[in-house]
């Protein structure tokens, strides 16, 4: 229960100020603000707000850059907030990106 209300409280708080990542890079897009951190239990949260119907893609990268797992933002779906269980992935290096119209917009390097 205290998870799940703290969960919310960080999500409501996120939603007024959802401008850059704290951890990682953010470029200035037109239509999509995006935040990527990394939590203490593990996991990294992405929280998306896009005004437009544009598509928007969340990749999980290894250190090769091979693609783990994709996530698409449907486009007639204008809030998201999805959460990755890293520490289930073997140690290594890994990136958390975030893309819009073939452009990485949003970005956060993880070492495991």
């Amino acid at each position: 229960m205290k998870t799940m209300i703290l969960t919310t409280a960080i999500a409501l708080i996120l939603s007024f100020s959802l401008s850059a990542a704290t951890n990682g890079t953010t470029e200035k897009s037109d239509t999509t603000k995006v935040r990527i951190f990394e939590s203490n239990t593990g996991c990294v949260d992405v929280y998306i707000i896009k005004p437009g119907d544009e598509v928007v893609k969340i990749f999980i990268r290894g250190k090769s850059g091979t693609s783990l797992m994709k996530t698409r933002m449907k486009r007639n779906q204008h809030k998201r907030m999805l959460c990755y269980h890293l520490s289930e992935l073997p140690a290594g290096e890994y990136a958390v990106e975030v893309e819009q119209n073939g452009k990485i917009i949003s970005s956060l390097e993880i070492i495991r």
